[in-house]
C-alpha cells in the first residue's frame, strides 16, 4: 500500500482534477482529506459527500451515477477513483477451469469467483451470499488461462491457443466486470512472466512481459497511452560469478522444475522477479518503471538452498507493501514453506522470517493473502502420487487454495482451480487507461 500511495500522490500532485457541481468548481487537493472549518456550508458538505461515498463498495457506487449529474461527475472523475481505491478492502479472484470440446480440439472453459477477504472465518463459511460468480471478459477458446498479476484493482489476464499458437491479454476490472483486448504482441509464446504497475513521471500504466523463446527470450515493455509494445535488451546490471571458474554468468527469469513462472512483483516504482544463473545462484532483479534501469535486491545465502534430494521452489510476493521471498523445501514427502519480508526496502539485513509452516505431500506453496489476525492464504501444489523414478516431480495432484484451519472452496470441487490473485476494488476504466 505504500507503494500505492506514493505512486497515486505523485499522479494527483501533477493533475489539476477538476469537480464540477453546477456552475460552480471544487477544485480537489491534499487539504480535501482534512476538514475546513473556515470553509462554506456548502464547500463542507462536498467534503463530507465525497468523503462518504469513497467509503461505499463499487456496485453501489455504479447504482448512485443514476442520482445526478453531479454524482456521476464525481464518481467518474480519476480523482476520486483513486480516493475510493485507498480506502476499500481486498478481494479474492479464483480462476476455475473445466474441460470442453470445441472445433477439432480440445479447449478450456473459464469460470471466476470473487469473495471477500475480511477475515478468514468469511472466507472458510463457504456462504453463497458472500460469493460472485464473474463471467469470463473473454470469448476466445483457449487451452489455457492465467491470471498474471494485479494492480489498482486491475487484473491482468491471459488466454493462449495450442492450435493457432496465440496469446490474448486482457486487462479486466472485476469489479466494474470491464475490461479491454490489450495490443497484440510480436512474441506470442506459452510461458510468460508479466508484470504491472504505474509510470510516476509519465502518469501512466506500464506492463512488462518475458517470453521463453526457442534458444532464447524476449522482454518487452507495453506502455498504455502508446498502446504498441517494444523489445528492449535483457542486460541486469549485476551478473554472477560461475564458482570455480571465474567467468561471468547472465542472470535468467527463474523457472521451477515444471517451467511455472511466477508473476513480477509491483512495488517501489519498479518490477521485480526471481533470476538464476545455470550456475544455481538465484538473484532478485528488478526493473525501474520509470527510467527503465536493471537493479538488483540482495538476497541473504540462507534464503535459497541446493542441497540434494530437496526439491525447491521459490517464489516472489507483497505483504503490506513490503516485498516477500518464499521458499517451499520438500524433502521425504513433507514440504517446508517459509515466508521472508524485506522491511526495509533494498537493505539486505532487513530480511525477516515472518513464518514458516510445515505441510505434508506438497510440492509447492504460492503465497496470497495475510488476513488481520496473522493467518494467511495460500495456493498448494498437493501431491496425489509421485513419479517411480524421481521426487522431483509430482506426476499425479491437484491445486487448492487453503489456510491453515482448513482448504478454500466456495466453487465446485471436481473442476480444477488455476490460481488466485489478490485484489483492491477500483472504479478505474481499464479502457480509459488506453
Amino acid at each position: 500500500m505504500a507503494n500505492l500511495r506514493r505512486c497515486q500522490q505523485q499522479q494527483l500532485q501533477k493533475k489539476s482534477v477538476r469537480i464540477r457541481k453546477g456552475k460552480r468548481v471544487v477544485k480537489p487537493s491534499k487539504q480535501m482529506d482534512i476538514v475546513d472549518h473556515q470553509a462554506t456550508g456548502i464547500q463542507f458538505q462536498d467534503v463530507i459527500i465525497m468523503e462518504i461515498l469513497s467509503r461505499l463498495p463499487v456496485q453501489s457506487l455504479l447504482q448512485l451515477k443514476c442520482v445526478s449529474n453531479s454524482w456521476q461527475a464525481l464518481i467518474s472523475d480519476p480523482y476520486f477513483n483513486l480516493k475510493h481505491l485507498t480506502k476499500n478492502n481486498q478481494k479474492l479472484l479464483v480462476c476455475q477451469s473445466w474441460p470442453g470440446w470445441g472445433d477439432m480440439e480440445r479447449t478450456i472453459k473459464f469460470s471466476f469467483y470473487s469473495s471477500p477477504l475480511s477475515n478468514v472465518q468469511q472466507l472458510n463459511s463457504c456462504l453463497s451470499k458472500y460469493v460472485q460468480e464473474l463471467d469470463c471478459p473473454s470469448t476466445f477458446k483457449p487451452n489455457e488461462g492465467q491470471l498474471f498479476c494485479s494492480f489498482n484493482g486491475l487484473v491482468v489476464l491471459g488466454f493462449y491457443s495450442y492450435s493457432t499458437f496465440d496469446q490474448q491479454l486482457y486487462l479486466w476490472n472485476p469489479s466494474t466486470r470491464e475490461s479491454t483486448l490489450l495490443p497484440h504482441s510480436e512474441f506470442t509464446q506459452r510461458w510468460t512472466m508479466i508484470g504491472f504497475g504505474c509510470d510516476a513521471t509519465s502518469d501512466g500504466y506500464k506492463l512488462l512481459k518475458w517470453t521463453v523463446l526457442k534458444g532464447g527470450h524476449s522482454i518487452q515493455v507495453l506502455s498504455l497511452k502508446s498502446g504498441s509494445w517494444r523489445n528492449i535488451l535483457y542486460r541486469p546490471t549485476t551478473i554472477a560469478i560461475c564458482p570455480g571458474r571465474g567467468r561471468k554468468l547472465p542472470i535468467f527469469p527463474y523457472l521451477n522444475d515444471n517451467w511455472y513462472t511466477d508473476p513480477m512483483v509491483f512495488v517501489h516504482g519498479a518490477f521485480h522477479w526471481l533470476g538464476m544463473t545455470v550456475a544455481r545462484t538465484y538473484h532478485l532483479v528488478s526493473f525501474n518503471s520509470s527510467n527503465e534501469v536493471y537493479g538488483e535486491i540482495p538476497l541473504l545465502e540462507q534464503m535459497h538452498i541446493t542441497n540434494e534430494g530437496v526439491l525447491s521452489y521459490y517464489g516472489l510476493s507483497l505483504v503490506e507493501g513490503m516485498l516477500c521471498f518464499s521458499s517451499t523445501h520438500k524433502h521425504q514427502g513433507w514440504g517446508t514453506f517459509k515466508l521472508w519480508v524485506m522491511k526495509d526496502y533494498g537493505v539486505k539485513e532487513s530480511w525477516t522470517v515472518l513464518f514458516t509452516i510445515r505441510l505434508s505431500n506438497i510440492a509447492y506453496a504460492k503465497f496470497k493473502h495475510r488476513f488481520a489476525n496473522g493467518e494467511v492464504l495460500l495456493y498448494l501444489f498437493e501431491i496425489l502420487a509421485n513419479s517411480p523414478r524421481t521426487d522431483r516431480m509430482a506426476t499425479f495432484g491437484h491445486t487448492a487454495l487453503r489456510t491453515s484451519t482448513g482448504p478454500v472452496g466456495f466453487w465446485p470441487e471436481h473442476f480444477k482451480v488455476h490460481d488466485g490473485i489478490a485484489y483492491t476494488e477500483s472504479l478505474i476504466s481499464p479502457k480509459s487507461l488506453i
